[in-house]
């Protein structure tokens, strides 16, 4: 399972938001909540966004099965997600939108089979 938080300030709700991933076969769940952000050197500010439970989808999948969707109709900038061997910011992704930089290079991402994520080659 991967586990997506985003904010936005599009007007949208969890409806919509589960219509978008549908038309790409992603089985999900969305909840609407609330966050309390620290930003360095600023007041913490609120923002209110949706937590987005995945389950169908393999993590080479993701870019193009759900975020290119989101970013794209919700204006994304970034988004924090946790996967089994990941958690941070989503565009930080190492193998999916960074360069992976594990110490074991053997490690790759897997995009077939029912791996959780990582396999070793």
């Amino acid at each position: 399972m991967i586990k997506l938080y985003i904010s936005t300030k599009i007007d949208t709700n969890s409806l919509e938001i589960i219509k978008k991933l549908s038309t790409n076969n992603v089985e999900c769940q969305v909840y609407k909540n609330y966050s309390s952000i620290i930003i360095p050197k600023k007041k913490s500010t609120i923002e209110h966004g949706y937590y987005i439970k995945i389950f169908n989808v393999e993590p080479l999948e993701f870019k193009n099965k759900v975020w290119n969707i989101l970013r794209q109709e919700l204006n994304l900038k970034c988004a924090h997600i946790e996967t089994t061997y990941y958690k941070g910011c989503v565009l930080n992704w190492p193998g999916i939108f960074a360069k992976n930089n594990c110490s074991i290079p053997d490690y790759k991402y897997k995009s077939k089979g029912k791996s959780k994520g990582i396999s070793k080659k």
